[in-house]
């Protein structure tokens, strides 16, 4: 489970409280799904549970699986299951694509997967959502559309593989025929990984009808509703 308990947060430089006394629990194999409008900590959730050093926990527990990774780094979270789609993914300068998703495969799988077989791996996954080839032989989200580097967080989750996916607004700035073949690798991954925990934040309704979520809240001012 993740359980999340009385978390308030600030923003670690101005020191301005963002989120007040959440408090949201999540078994294996729920969706959760949450809206509201700009500004009203939605992200901030969702980059704290990532580990994101631009947001200091004020108080709260954050416990995953019976740990408390409040101290945990980004870097130990993701190993340990947890994945962000963020809303505004950074471009990489120098970093090939290919080498660096082989690299966070090899470490999050805890092999070492040879070239030639990662290649295929990667083919599949990029085929499940109309990837473009292209973009694979380029560094790591440089010069890609908004779009594109959607596209991107979302090949990165289908080779990881994660127990816990927080999508941050995956479905803004894709167009029509994108967002649905989106949408149709996130609904067979949750269908075949039943036990993933899923936290959703969006605008859009539309990702509601492929994700189906169990429980359903309105971020206002920090708080949940």
């Amino acid at each position: 489970m993740l359980n999340i308990n009385n978390l308030s947060v600030e923003n670690a430089d101005s020191q301005i409280k963002i989120l007040d006394d959440i408090t949201l629990n999540i078994d294996f194999g729920e969706v959760v799904y949450i809206s509201g409008s700009n500004g009203s900590g939605k992200s901030t959730l969702l980059s704290t549970l990532m580990g994101d050093p631009q947001f200091k926990i004020i108080s709260g527990v954050i416990d995953f699986k019976g740990n408390d990774i409040a101290d945990e780094s980004p870097t130990n979270r993701s190993l340990s299951g947890i994945f962000l789609a963020t809303q505004h993914p950074v471009e990489l300068p120098g970093v090939s694509m290919k080498q660096y998703l082989r690299l966070i495969y090899n470490l999050h799988h805890k092999e070492k997967l040879p070239v030639f077989k990662f290649r295929e791996v990667l083919k599949n996954v990029a085929e499940k959502i109309d990837y473009p080839k292209e973009l694979l032989d380029r560094n790591v989200n440089e010069g890609f559309s908004g779009g594109e580097k959607k596209k991107t967080e979302i090949l990165q989750m289908l080779l990881l593989e994660p127990k816990v996916v927080m999508l941050d607004e995956i479905d803004s700035g894709l167009d029509t025929k994108s967002r649905k073949s989106i949408f149709e690798a996130l609904k067979i991954y949750k269908n075949e990984n039943k036990k993933t925990i899923w936290l959703i934040v969006s605008h859009y309704d539309e990702i509601k009808e492929y994700l189906k979520p169990t429980k359903e809240f309105e971020m206002v001012k920090g708080a949940l509703h």
